[in-house]
């Protein structure tokens, strides 16, 4: 589900990677010398009460063009590399 949309050609993206609801990470797609990659970001306890919409709200004000995409899926980080590599 898009959360956030941000600017088609230059936003940054962070994919909340969720398990029935319950948030196992936060990754950011960044680049790497080898292309593109998902890196861990956000709050430590990210099903602490808040704690991923306050971050998700810090980083929109530095970044309106930020994309902000729940992937809900029992193997999500995995469908999501597929997706970003």
């Amino acid at each position: 589900m898009v959360i956030t949309k941000g600017d088609a050609v230059a936003g940054a993206m962070i994919l909340i990677l969720c398990d029935r609801g319950v948030v196992g990470a936060v990754v950011e797609r960044m680049w790497r010398d080898d292309g593109y990659g998902l890196e861990p970001v956000g709050p430590a306890e990210p099903n602490a009460p808040g704690a991923v919409s306050d971050y998700i709200a810090r980083r929109r004000k530095s970044d309106p063009d930020l994309w902000v995409i729940e992937l809900d899926h029992p193997q999500a980080l995995a469908l999501a590399t597929d997706m970003i590599g």
